[in-house]
């Protein structure tokens, strides 16, 4: 379901925004540095910021439909939301287990809970750091 929401956000966005970024590449260097960064490294670049979990979905997917990006590279690169579904999914399932019915504390479910917040945490700063990385790599190119 959400993979045919971010396509049809990524069309939407495609033919209602794409003349209006059309005009600011022509107008604007760094417009035109950042759209052709997009096209040029589509995937790697949509991997990142799948992995970036404080770019919300909807701004993304309007985002790259607004730009070069292809919907081969885009859909592809949902592969980079992985990581942080899957820290969701431990923080959901152990949040109950910190502590149990009768008010004690539970070590098990306290580690897998702090640890997947750690692993998360070192995944935002890791993937905003190759993000800005990328970032100068593509402003300088152009």
């Amino acid at each position: 379901g959400s993979i045919v929401g971010a396509v049809v956000a990524f069309y939407r966005s495609k033919y209602l925004m794409r003349v209006a970024v059309k005009i600011f590449v022509r107008r604007y260097s760094f417009v035109r540095a950042v759209d052709a960064g997009l096209k040029r490294k589509a995937f790697r670049v949509m991997v990142v910021l799948r992995l970036c979990t404080v770019v919300p979905d909807a701004a993304l997917n309007s985002m790259c439909g607004a730009t070069g990006v292809s919907l081969g590279a885009f859909v592809a690169g949902m592969v980079g939301a992985l990581p942080s579904q899957l820290v969701l999914v431990v923080l959901g399932a152990t949040i109950e287990d910190l502590h149990s019915q009768d008010g004690t504390h539970n070590f098990t479910g306290s580690a897998a809970f702090w640890f997947s917040a750690a692993v998360g945490w070192l995944v935002l700063v890791i993937t905003l750091f190759i993000y800005r990385e990328g970032m100068k790599e593509m402003i300088q190119r152009d």
